[in-house]
C-alpha cells in the first residue's frame, strides 16, 4: 500500500470530517488549498465509482 492508497483510505474511512485531524494544528492558506483539493478530488472519485459522474 503505498501514499496515496493510504491517504485514499483515511478519506474514505474519515468523510469530510477532518475536524480532529486538523485540530490544534496551524495551516497556512497553501495548506488549506491542497486539503480542499484532496477533498474534491475524493469526492470526484467517489461520485464516479457510484456512477453519478461521467
Amino acid at each position: 500500500m503505498n501514499k496515496e492508497d493510504i491517504k485514499d483510505r483515511l478519506a474514505k474511512e474519515l468523510g469530510v470530517n477532518f475536524h480532529m485531524v486538523l485540530d490544534d494544528t496551524e495551516y497556512s492558506e497553501e495548506d488549506y488549498q491542497e486539503i480542499k483539493e484532496y477533498i474534491v478530488s475524493i469526492a470526484k472519485k467517489h461520485l464516479k465509482y457510484e456512477g453519478d459522474v461521467s
